[in-house]
């Protein structure tokens, strides 16, 4: 995974670097009635570096209407306070 980050972060602008994720359970990430799905992106059989067999994403069911955004960002909120810090992995 840190291979992955790593080329993700070469290709943003301004050549960024890779330092290790904000990890979610899937306990937590459910909360708030959201749901989780394994996503895994493997679209380039020509540069294997750009998948990410490990990628999920987090659904939040938001409902429509004005209250959206706000409902958004208490769902960030609350996913951040849950999360913690894994720095990447440093091979010897």
């Amino acid at each position: 995974m840190t291979a992955i980050g790593d080329v993700i972060a070469e290709g943003r602008e301004g050549k960024r670097t890779f330092y290790g994720w904000a990890v979610v359970t899937v306990e937590n990430a459910t909360r708030m009635r959201r749901s989780v799905r394994a996503t895994p992106k493997l679209s380039n059989p020509y540069n294997p570096y750009h998948d990410n067999p490990y990628h999920a994403d987090i659904d939040l069911h938001l409902a429509e209407g004005a209250e959206r955004q706000d409902a958004r960002i208490e769902h960030a909120k609350d996913l951040a306070d849950r999360a913690y810090w894994k720095e990447r992995f440093v091979a010897d």
